[in-house]
C-alpha cells in the first residue's frame, strides 16, 4: 500500500505540474504563429479592420482558450489529491522524515491556494471579461470591447506571474529530497 500511494503521489504530482505549465507552451505557441499566419475570423473583421495583429491575438485566444480551461478545470482534482497525498505519505504512512517534507508540504498547499484563487476568483472573472470582450468585438461595439478587454488585462497581468509562483512552488517540491521511499 506504501508503495501505491507513493507512486500515485509522483503520478499526481508530475500531472499537476503538466497542468501548470501546459498553458504557458500553448500561449507561447499560438499567438506567434498564428500572428506570423496572419489568422484571422470574418465575426471580428469590422473590429479589427486597421488591427491585424489584435485579430492573431484575439483567434490565438480563442485556440487556446480550450487548453487553459481544460488545464484549469483538471487542476481542481490534481492539486487536492496531491496535497492529500503528501499529507498521507508524512504522517500515517511515514515514507521519509525530516524538515525537508514539511516544506513539500508547505510548497504543495501554497500552490493549492493559488489554484483555488485562480478557480475561484480570478479565472471566472477573466472569463467573464474576455466572453463580454468578444461579444461587444463581434458586434463592433468598440467602448464595451475597449472596457472588457482592458478588465481582462487587469487580471492577465496578475494571473500570469501567479501561474509562474505555482510552478516554481511545485518544481520546489519536485527538486528537494522528500518521500523518498525507504
Amino acid at each position: 500500500m506504501r508503495r501505491l500511494i507513493h507512486i500515485l503521489f509522483w503520478l499526481v504530482l508530475c500531472s499537476w505540474f503538466a497542468m501548470v505549465i501546459t498553458p504557458g507552451v500553448a500561449a507561447v505557441s499560438a499567438f506567434p504563429e498564428l500572428s506570423e499566419q496572419g489568422a484571422t475570423i470574418p465575426a471580428y473583421a469590422s473590429y479589427f479592420e486597421d488591427d491585424p495583429d489584435g485579430m492573431s491575438r484575439l483567434v490565438a485566444g480563442h485556440v487556446a482558450d480550450p487548453i487553459f480551461l481544460a488545464t484549469n478545470s483538471a487542476q481542481w482534482i490534481l492539486a487536492p489529491l496531491a496535497v492529500l497525498l503528501a499529507v498521507l505519505m508524512l504522517h500515517p504512512l511515514k515514507i521519509g522524515s525530516g524538515p525537508g517534507q514539511y516544506l513539500c508540504i508547505f510548497a504543495l498547499t501554497s500552490a493549492l491556494g493559488l489554484v483555488l484563487l485562480h478557480n475561484t476568483s480570478m479565472g471566472p472573472r477573466m472569463s467573464e471579461n474576455l466572453d463580454a470582450y468578444r461579444s461587444a468585438a463581434s458586434r463592433d461595439l468598440r467602448q464595451g470591447a475597449e472596457s472588457a478587454r482592458a478588465a481582462f488585462e487587469a487580471d492577465h497581468r496578475i494571473a500570469e506571474p501567479l501561474f509562474g509562483i505555482r510552478m516554481l512552488l511545485l518544481a520546489v517540491h519536485l527538486q528537494l529530497p522528500s518521500f523518498d521511499f525507504q
